[in-house]
């Protein structure tokens, strides 16, 4: 019996999976308390939450970033309720610092800079923004999205209707002659978004892109942010 379980665990074939640490005890008890437990401290969340945006950047200071925070600043969410860190990770010499910051006046955004640094760690970036937020729900974004006014109201209408999930959205990558239009400075995204939408493919095959991600904080913090031995963007680990 055993080893006709282990050849169904082996092929995946089990209509269950003991998949979470400590085997049958955490499976069928600890695990439930902690899902009753993240049910009450979620109930005192309001309807309509505050929510930081977490970007993390190091070199790429260009229109891109200019183009997303005017995306954030343009959802039909409650602006104050929106709040905006950009973590600085270390650029070279060369990136327009001045640039950013300017950008993040423009905008209302907060920019937190750790000064040199030897590797681009996205995933330590991300856990230096996620010390320093206060809201209930964190947004992790790259610096180079573009999203629809809707996004943000959707996202956490999602959340509050389900309070045990993440919400990850696809990622379109624009084709390359859109690329002289966001190098525009006045540029209506409302407008554009449809077309550039229809003329996108998605980057990866599936349905979802880990490269943004919304939910409530205390998720995060539960399980102590990012994994930093993930180097780069995520790819290659050390």
């Amino acid at each position: 019996m055993i080893a006709k379980l282990r050849e169904l665990w082996q092929e995946r074939r089990l209509p269950w999976r003991l998949t979470h640490r400590g085997g049958v005890i955490n499976t069928c008890l600890l695990a439930p308390l902690r899902q009753t437990w993240f049910h009450l401290r979620l109930l005192m969340v309001p309807n309509q939450p505050d929510v930081t945006v977490v970007i993390p950047v190091r070199n790429r200071i260009d229109i891109r970033i200019r183009n997303c925070l005017q995306s954030l600043r343009g959802q039909d969410y409650p602006a104050e309720k929106i709040h905006i860190l950009i973590v600085e990770y270390g650029s070279d010499e060369g990136a327009d610092i001045p640039y950013l910051l300017s950008l993040c006046k423009q905008y209302g955004a907060k920019c937190h800079r750790t000064g040199p640094q030897q590797k681009w760690c996205k995933s330590h970036a991300i856990n230096i923004g996620l010390r320093q937020i206060e809201s209930n729900i964190v947004m992790l974004s790259d610096n180079d999205y573009v999203y629809s006014s809707d996004y943000i109201r959707q996202a956490i209408d999602i959340l509050v209707n389900n309070r045990l999930s993440v919400v990850y959205g696809p990622t379109l990558d624009m084709p390359e002659n859109c690329k002289e239009q966001l190098q525009t400075e006045q540029i209506d995204l409302n407008q554009k978004m449809p077309e550039w939408k229809a003329a996108s493919t998605p980057r990866t095959n599936g349905l979802y892109h880990p490269g943004n991600l919304t939910t409530f904080s205390l998720y995060l913090s539960y399980i102590r942010g990012m994994d930093e031995n993930l180097f780069g963007w995520g790819g290659g680990r050390q």
